[in-house]
């Protein structure tokens, strides 16, 4: 797709709704994902946490739903 680049995803306070959809993981280059404040529901995608390249996640603020795998060691930021 035409996304397949994209390195940062910053969408603050837009009142997104619905999940995230388990295709995120085909934008290997994704360094940052920031959707706080916003609707969205379902569970978090875990295949998300291997993104490759990705340092920051900020989902804070919606109404998500399961566990975070452990990333002890891991270099990613969650918020």
């Amino acid at each position: 797709g035409m996304l397949v680049n994209l390195r940062r995803f910053i969408v603050d306070e837009n009142n997104l709704s619905g999940s995230i959809p388990h295709s995120i993981v085909n934008l290997v280059d994704l360094e940052m994902i920031q959707i706080p404040g916003s609707d969205l529901s379902g569970s978090i995608p875990p295949t998300i946490f291997n993104l490759p390249k990705l340092l920051s996640i900020n989902l804070e603020r919606n109404n998500l739903s399961g566990t975070l795998p452990d990333f002890t060691g891991n270099q990613v930021n969650i918020l």
